[in-house]
């Protein structure tokens, strides 16, 4: 799933009035329809569009702070689809926040939207901060899983859940829970020309080689 593609452009930070959403409109139609008219998740995010754009505080809403609350939440809905029921649920809220930690407060506003209006048992509050445990096998069982790899960049035996549980636990010894779904989109170029993939609102390096075998991996397939 690729989260970077679905960020909008960020106007900057004027205040909504009736010009500049008639302005934006077509661009605010455009992220909306992220989804497939009439299924659950375009129902979803277009009734919360909804109810922000009515609420009396919204002429004291930057135009860039609703963006951000759509796209929050437009991301989380996507990360959903990773889950047999592709449904919003705490256990994919979890898994969501232990990549997106950053984003809790402005998604915050979303969640409990969803829970009083449509019945979701969404608690974010209840969330904390990712703590990281230690992988369930050695470190050796692990540096045999990467070179297997490694060694067979066609094979599609090989998931991408199970690549990144396989690297990140190797090369940080960390575990990753099953309710959390990694892709190379997560994985970012920083200034100092390395790639860092982010849990927790923490970066962790990520070697060149790696990346480069994983672009390979994904071009193939």
């Amino acid at each position: 799933m690729s989260v970077k593609k679905y960020r909008p452009f960020l106007p900057s930070n004027n205040y909504c009035n009736a010009l500049q959403y008639n302005q934006s409109s077509k661009q605010i139609k455009r992220y909306l329809n992220s989804f497939q008219k009439d299924t659950l998740s375009y129902n979803l995010i277009n009734g919360y569009y909804k109810s922000l754009i009515l609420r009396p505080k919204i002429k004291k809403m930057s135009l860039r702070s609703l963006y951000q609350a759509l796209y929050s939440a437009i991301n989380f809905l996507k990360y959903c689809q990773n889950f047999k029921e592709q449904t919003p649920t705490q256990y994919a809220l979890e898994g969501y926040l232990f990549l997106y930690y950053e984003h809790k407060a402005v998604l915050t506003d979303f969640t409990n939207f969803i829970s009083q209006t449509y019945k979701y048992n969404l608690d974010i509050g209840i969330i904390p901060k990712a703590t990281f445990q230690r992988p369930r096998v050695s470190h050796q069982i692990l540096k045999g899983r990467l070179i297997k790899i490694l060694q067979n960049p066609h094979d599609k035996h090989f998931k991408e859940p199970y690549i990144f549980r396989t690297i990140i636990g190797y090369l940080h010894w960390i575990h990753i829970p099953q309710n959390v779904f990694i892709s190379l989109d997560n994985i970012q170029k920083r200034k100092d020309k390395n790639y860092y993939l982010s849990l927790g609102g923490k970066p962790f390096y990520f070697p060149n080689q790696i990346v480069i075998y994983l672009i390979h991996r994904k071009t193939f397939h």
